[in-house]
């Protein structure tokens, strides 16, 4: 079972419904219509209770959900154009808005790498603000096999890395792509750099969040790379 805290959160779960939800417990005056009438059409009870119990300290907005977990895909599971590669993400919150990011960009699905890396906790799920209920992310278990594969599919790899020496604005058009996202401290291994087709970075005067540098790189694939990614 997996906790599930916070309006937007709570109410993407219900949503999306990839994963059977138990029941919701909340300490709010009153629910928002669309929580109710789902939770009736699929005969989830509400339960006013005591939410800080369940999470323990999180800004909850009076509200949780007590759900199965966070619902994995297999590699093979994995379809589409746009994908992004996570080599490594160790803060949740990073995750989480990594992945809220991705959502908004019209990414199709992210790997993780089963070791040395975040997974999708009720931290995660708060700060993507829920989008990562839609997400298709896939555990892996090593990111320079996934990369070779998705080369082998024709995709282009795309690693964004300070060490780059070229600048988003010299992204070639592609069918096919994969952004690849380094760790907080120690960026993408040089294996990864090695067989990227392309290292960008982002040139500023100062350095940038990961998520933040992420989402920039996002929002330039989009308005740069092949429309046909992204008219779905």
């Amino acid at each position: 079972m997996q906790i599930v805290y916070g309006l937007n959160p709570v109410l993407e779960l219900l949503k999306a419904g990839r994963r059977k939800v138990k029941e919701i417990i909340y300490s709010r005056e009153e629910l928002p219509d669309e929580i109710k009438i789902i939770c009736n059409e699929k005969g989830i009870p509400l339960i006013k209770g005591d939410v800080e119990k369940y999470a323990r300290g999180a800004v909850h907005q009076g509200i949780v959900a007590k759900a199965d977990p966070y619902p994995y895909l297999s590699e093979k599971e994995m379809e589409g154009n746009f994908f992004v590669l996570l080599d490594g993400i160790e803060d949740p919150r990073n995750l989480g808005a990594v992945i809220r990011s991705a959502y908004a960009f019209g990414v199709e699905g992210i790997f993780l790498p089963q070791k040395g890396s975040a997974k999708v906790t009720p931290v995660v799920l708060k700060t993507s603000a829920g989008t990562a209920e839609w997400m298709k992310i896939a555990l892996v278990k090593k990111t320079f096999s996934i990369i070779k594969k998705m080369k082998e599919k024709g995709f282009i790899i795309i690693s964004l890395d300070e060490r780059g020496e070229k600048s988003l604005e010299e992204i070639p058009p592609a069918e096919k792509i994969m952004l690849v996202i380094g760790s907080e401290g120690k960026g993408i291994k040089k294996s990864v750099l090695a067989i990227s087709d392309l290292v960008v970075r982002i040139h500023t005067k100062v350095s940038l969040n990961l998520s933040v540098a992420c989402g920039i790189a996002l929002f330039s694939i989009k308005n740069k790379l092949s429309k046909k990614i992204f008219e779905k």
